[in-house]
């Protein structure tokens, strides 16, 4: 067993994700892009006195993994 040699692995850690919170532009970009992954969506407005235009609760078809930060 002396002759095989070592290999560096790396671990990457995956979540599944089955929903997206989008703002407006990042929604529109999705659904352009992802129209066939998107199973639902909701408009969630926003809270009177807040910046912004609401956001997009956007559950998915199917899981995403994405990579942990």
């Amino acid at each position: 067993m002396e002759h095989m040699r070592k290999i560096a692995t790396k671990v990457l850690d995956f979540t599944a994700r089955t929903s997206k919170t989008l703002s407006p532009a990042e929604y529109i970009t999705f659904s352009a892009n992802s129209r066939n992954q998107i199973k639902r969506v909701k408009f969630v407005a926003p809270k009177l006195g807040s910046e912004g235009f609401g956001k997009f609760e956007v559950e998915l078809s199917s899981p995403v993994y994405e990579m942990e930060a």
